[in-house]
Formats: structure tokens, C-alpha cells, sequence
């Protein structure tokens, strides 16, 4: 937004981080590549904004990434993924700055990958807290555990 102005010394490290994640959300390297090879042949020699961008991997992917974009980049934290225990069972939501953030996560669930849709409300689960492991590395994302 400022032109000549850097940000913090990670905007780097984050951007890269940024593009794991959406990787992730797509899950699917093949559709991923392509993607990266038509955004830069599309736009290359060309001044765009970040609605454009948004707008392009949004078409491309098929999935609305608008409030993952939003999240990561008008806002300096990361989503926040907050798990809790319900007696055994398994609870979890995204804490975020952005409303109606909707962004899936991986975790492994008795040596399984599966696929979870959190929003900004609790959701519970039918999994037994204790064998869930969040799969963070690929997701830039902190967790907690709340009471």
C-alpha cells in the first residue's frame, strides 16, 4: 500500500508461507502448478491489484479464497485454530479477524488424513480428542488449546 515502505523484516518469509497454504486449501499439486504457470503468463509486464489477484485464484481454483486473502493479508495475525475438549470428544474453530473466515485444515485422526471445515464457531466432532493431531505444517496457522 505504501509505496517505497517495507514492511517487517518476515513479509518474505510470510508471502512464500501464504502460497503453502493456498496450496494446501487446494490440494492438489497438478491444478496448483498450472494455476502458478497461468498467473504468471497472464500477468506478467502488467501492474495488478490484489482484487485481481484475488479474483484469479478464485476462478482457477474453483474455491473462494476471498476470506483467506482477506485474512493473511490485511491483517498482521495469522488464523488462529481453537481446539478444546468436550469430555472425550473433539472441538474446534477458527479465531480470526476476518467474519466468516473459511479456510479448511488437515489433521490426522487415528493414522487417517482428514479434511475439517472450521468456521468461527465451535464445531464439535465425533472424534475422540486424544487421537487428533493438527497437520500445522501445512497451513500457515497457530493453534491453541482453550478451556
Amino acid at each position: 500500500y505504501g509505496v517505497k515502505n517495507e514492511g517487517s523484516g518476515d513479509m518474505y518469509y510470510k508471502g512464500a508461507l501464504i502460497l503453502n497454504t493456498i496450496r494446501s486449501i487446494i490440494n492438489n499439486d497438478k491444478k496448483w502448478w498450472e494455476i502458478l504457470l497461468k498467473y504468471s503468463t497472464t500477468f506478467r509486464h502488467k501492474i495488478i491489484d490484489t482484487e485481481t489477484v484475488i479474483a484469479f485464484f478464485n476462478i482457477e481454483s474453483g474455491i473462494d479464497l476471498t476470506s483467506v486473502f482477506n485474512q493473511y493479508l490485511r491483517y498482521k495475525d495469522i488464523p488462529v485454530l481453537e481446539i478444546r475438549q468436550l469430555k472425550s470428544k473433539f472441538e474446534y474453530r477458527w479465531k480470526t479477524d476476518v467474519k466468516d473466515f473459511n479456510m479448511p485444515i488437515d489433521v490426522v485422526y487415528k493414522n487417517k488424513n482428514i479434511r475439517l471445515q472450521p468456521s468461527n464457531n465451535w464445531t464439535k466432532s465425533d472424534f475422540k480428542f486424544s487421537n487428533v493431531k493438527i497437520k500445522e505444517d501445512k497451513f500457515l496457522i497457530n493453534s491453541i488449546l482453550v478451556k
